[in-house]
């Protein structure tokens, strides 16, 4: 997840969101990205399809878990 921290700050700044922590909800369904959202922000927000994007190309550890929370921080 420290790999992938910068990008998700660079699309945060993009953006507009202030500097701070970041949660990211995914959700999975049959071990793939069903679905991302970023916490606190709308899905029109304009830094979230690109942090959505990130997310989804990133390779994520495994995970059993259908909700999983990935907070970066500032």
């Amino acid at each position: 997840m420290a790999r992938l921290a910068p990008e998700i700050r660079a699309c945060a700044r993009k953006g507009g969101i202030p500097e701070g922590p970041i949660t990211v909800q995914v959700r999975r369904q049959a071990g793939v990205i069903d679905s991302v959202k970023v916490l606190k922000f709308s899905k029109d927000h304009p830094s979230v399809p690109c942090i959505d994007k990130a997310i989804r190309k990133a390779d994520l550890p495994p995970s059993n878990r259908v909700l999983e929370d990935l907070t970066f921080p500032k």
